[in-house]
């Protein structure tokens, strides 16, 4: 899995108690005022006051083009 940092576009909207943490008007998480622990969706991460999303790496293409021998390409 690939982290890539997306803290600043994160946006935070204080809530009752907390700041909902939003990217791309979708929101992600929460940070607890009380408390200052973060919640954030499975696809995300919180290091050290960073916000990160887990992405797939990109697969290697190794053959662009298959059945070459049947004379189509």
């Amino acid at each position: 899995m690939k982290k890539t940092d997306i803290t600043s576009i994160v946006v935070g909207k204080l809530n009752k108690g907390t700041i909902d943490l939003y990217r791309n008007k979708v929101k992600i998480g929460e940070l607890n005022l009380n408390t200052s622990v973060y919640r954030v969706n499975s696809s995300y991460v919180v290091e050290n006051h960073r916000i990160y999303v887990l992405e797939k790496e990109p697969e290697v293409i190794k053959q662009f083009v298959f059945d070459c021998d049947l004379g189509w390409c």
